[in-house]
């Protein structure tokens, strides 16, 4: 009877320590399994033998409910690896920078990220002048002073470099160069990084232009000399794929323009009608105008809001853009007007 107490008591000794094993691999195992690697490379699009041998690399994570993170590596000869939990869906990408310029890559989901060698494009400095053109131009008349006369244009453009290179000079001469409007009072930036200087005829972009493309916004006040007019001219130093300028209807009805131009339609902004106005393929230092009429028969209407206006209409340049890349702006059976009322 003692014997086979005795052995009772080992046998659940043994069973203990095999159950306490099993926990601990099992957590083991959760643990593992809760850690997802990121990697990747960097790809130097201009010269691929010239890669730094050590770059700082940054991944961002942005989570479901909005919480951003940070992580920081080093990539060695051009390769990177992060480790990242798998406790919740969130959003991806990584930064770098290069020769002072900042480099980024795609956004990706969870799955993306640890599933792909995620790619970072970096490209060669240089001064040299690339091929430029600007694949949109959108002007949107946003703001009336009714005691002043004065107007305010929000201008976007999405400016495409061809070449292999990000063309930037370090701040000593402009990369880029937006012809002002007539009686122009102001030009500054609006969003994103760069330097702008306005002098007599030109607002001056001091900023990197990467090779694919690149986004520009810029807020154009302008003094009227009409009473009740103004002729927005338009001439650039670039080749432009798409001209669209947006008239909120509650401002003016009555548009004329030159040939060239067609009625686009009506769009919706944050509950503002607008109506636009396209012209397509125009070469580089062509002026075509459009004249706003009747601009102050109306009530007096409260301002557009900057920021809401910059923020949808950017994105709907981009994705004209994208557009005017993969189907290089046909317009077929488009009616081509010289005046418009607007109903």
């Amino acid at each position: 009877m003692q014997i086979l107490n005795l052995l009772t008591k080992h046998i659940m000794i043994i069973l203990t320590l095999l159950s306490f094993m099993y926990s601990f691999n099992i957590a083991m195992t959760s643990a593992e399994n809760d850690i997802l690697s990121v990697t990747g490379k960097i790809t130097n699009q201009t010269n691929s033998k010239k890669l730094p041998t050590e770059l700082k690399i940054n991944l961002y994570s942005i989570t479901e409910s909005g919480e951003k993170y940070e992580q920081e590596t080093v990539a060695k000869n051009g390769y990177f690896i992060f480790f990242i939990k798998d406790n919740e869906e969130s959003i991806y990408f990584l930064e770098t920078i290069y020769q002072d310029i900042k480099y980024a890559s795609d956004f990706y989901n969870k799955k993306e990220a640890t599933t792909s060698n995620i790619t970072i494009d970096i490209y060669e400095k240089d001064q040299s002048i690339p091929n430029l053109e600007i694949i949109v131009s959108k002007i949107t008349l946003s703001k009336i002073n009714y005691d002043t006369k004065q107007l305010s244009f929000i201008r976007e453009d999405i400016l495409r470099n061809h070449s292999s290179w990000t063309y930037y000079n370090d701040n000593v001469l402009p990369t880029y160069q937006i012809n002002l409007f007539d009686n122009t009072l102001s030009a500054v930036g609006n969003i994103g990084s760069g330097v702008f200087y306005k002098d007599i005829k030109m607002l001056n972009v001091f900023m990197p232009v990467k090779p694919g493309l690149n986004s520009i916004s810029t807020i154009h006040t302008v003094q009227m000399e009409e009473k009740n007019s103004y002729k927005l001219n338009y001439t650039s130093n670039y080749r432009t794929k798409i001209l669209e300028i947006m008239v909120p209807k509650r401002f003016s009805k009555i548009i004329k323009y030159d040939d060239g131009f067609f009625y686009q339609g009506n769009i919706s902004i944050q509950k503002e009608q607008l109506s636009v106005f396209r012209r397509e393929n125009i070469e580089s230092n062509k002026s075509t105008s459009l004249i706003i009429n009747n601009i102050f028969n109306s009530t007096r209407a409260s301002f557009l809001e900057n920021k809401l206006i910059i923020v949808t209409s950017l994105f709907s340049s981009i994705v004209i853009a994208i557009g005017v890349i993969l189907t290089i702006g046909k317009s077929k059976n488009k009616t081509q007007f010289k005046s418009k009322n607007i109903e």
